[in-house]
C-alpha cells in the first residue's frame, strides 16, 4: 500500500478517470514526493542507486512526473485555483 500512495504522489502514476478517450476527473494530490523516494524503497530499482547513484536516470524519470503534474494538473492548490478561474465571469 505505502508503496502504491508514493507512486500516486511522485506523480508517475496519476490517478484519473477518462470516457472515450477523454479524461473526465483527476484525483490531484496533496503532498508531493520526489520520485526517488518512490523508486529507492524497491529492490527492482536498486541498479539506479548502487554502486553509484545514477542521477542523469533519476533525472529523465522526475521530468516524466513533472510532464504528468503538467498535463494533469496534479497539484491540488493548482486544481483549485485553476476552478476557482474558471468559475469566474
Amino acid at each position: 500500500m505505502r508503496i502504491a500512495r508514493l507512486a500516486e504522489q511522485s506523480c508517475l502514476f496519476p490517478v484519473f478517470e477518462a470516457e472515450y478517450g477523454e479524461v473526465t476527473d483527476v484525483t490531484p494530490i496533496r503532498r508531493r514526493v520526489p520520485v526517488e523516494e518512490y523508486l529507492r524503497p524497491q529492490k527492482r530499482y536498486a541498479h539506479h542507486f548502487e554502486p553509484e547513484p545514477r542521477t542523469d536516470v533519476i533525472a529523465r524519470i522526475q521530468r516524466t512526473a513533472d510532464r504528468n503534474i503538467a498535463r494533469f494538473g496534479l497539484l491540488a492548490q493548482e486544481r483549485a485555483h485553476e476552478q476557482a478561474q474558471e468559475a469566474a465571469p
